[in-house]
């Protein structure tokens, strides 16, 4: 669940008003059709890349954690304490 379901879910329960529910369930439904429509278009996109490999790549990127994308990478979780957490590199992938 991305964080604008969990903000529209939170105005859905906690609003008193009729009338404000009823505009954040609205607003969950609209959102719920974009998100709908982009998987769908992922689809069509990746049955086109299995069909023509040669022609169309299809690649999705999903929010992973950026806790795991630092340097320097070693073979194991394990830092050493010589260079402790605080001195790795954030690498963040960004739109």
């Amino acid at each position: 669940m991305c964080t604008e379901c969990v903000a529209i879910q939170e105005a859905m329960t906690s609003s008193a008003h009729k009338d404000a529910r009823a505009k954040a369930q609205r607003q969950y439904d609209e959102h719920r059709a974009m998100y709908r429509g982009e998987r769908q278009a992922y689809y069509r996109h990746r049955e086109l890349a299995m069909q023509q490999p040669e022609q169309y790549l299809s690649i999705i990127v999903d929010g992973a954690d950026q806790s795991c994308h630092k340097f320097p990478r070693f073979a194991t979780k394990v830092i050493p304490p010589i260079i402790g957490f605080a001195s790795l590199i954030a690498a963040c992938v960004t739109e």
